[in-house]
């Protein structure tokens, strides 16, 4: 044991100090501290549901769908289900759509846009900033629509194609 100045403290000292780090630490994770150090994580969790299941059966687009489902549906995409979820006490409303065995995840995370990494790739498609970054294998591609975030993800589904889905195709 090292000299201290402080005879008999120091043990209960270092053994307090320890646990508060810990309890501390421990409460950084828990409460999402590291949020600021990995902004894009909900963009990355919300990218891990278009891998789980779904509720089988068609999930009501309404009569005049707008955004990536008009591209959807135009480009043969079909919803064939959708799950809610909650990350970081944000709703998640995801719809997987499929076409020739391939599916695309899209979902729409309720409240305030949430950040996209500064690395992201960067495109303009009609108006809308689309924000993409490999997560995991799958391609993601994320924007701002109506005050609040989309995603939309696929494996094996082109960047650009992905690009043409969220905002329709670029200008020839």
């Amino acid at each position: 044991m090292a000299a201290t100045d402080d005879p008999g403290g120091s043990a209960l000292g270092s053994g307090v100090g320890a646990a508060i780090a810990v309890l501390a630490a421990g409460l950084a994770l828990v409460f999402g501290a590291s949020r600021a150090d990995a902004p894009h994580r909900i963009v990355q969790e919300v990218a891990a549901l278009h891998d789980g299941a779904v509720e089988a059966g068609t999930p009501p687009l309404g009569d005049r769908p707008s955004g990536f489902a008009r591209w959807a549906l135009r480009a043969g995409w079909v919803p064939i289900g959708a799950r809610s979820d909650v990350l970081e006490g944000r709703r998640v409303e995801t719809v997987v759509w499929q076409r020739s065995g391939r599916r695309i995840g899209h979902s729409r995370i309720a409240g305030a846009p949430v950040r996209v990494p500064d690395d992201a790739r960067r495109s303009g498609r009609n108006g809308l900033l689309l924000r993409s970054l490999d997560v995991r294998g799958r391609v993601v591609v994320a924007w701002t629509e109506g005050g609040s975030t989309t995603v939309i993800s696929a494996v094996g589904i082109s960047r650009a194609s992905l690009y043409d889905l969220a905002a329709g195709p670029a200008p020839r």
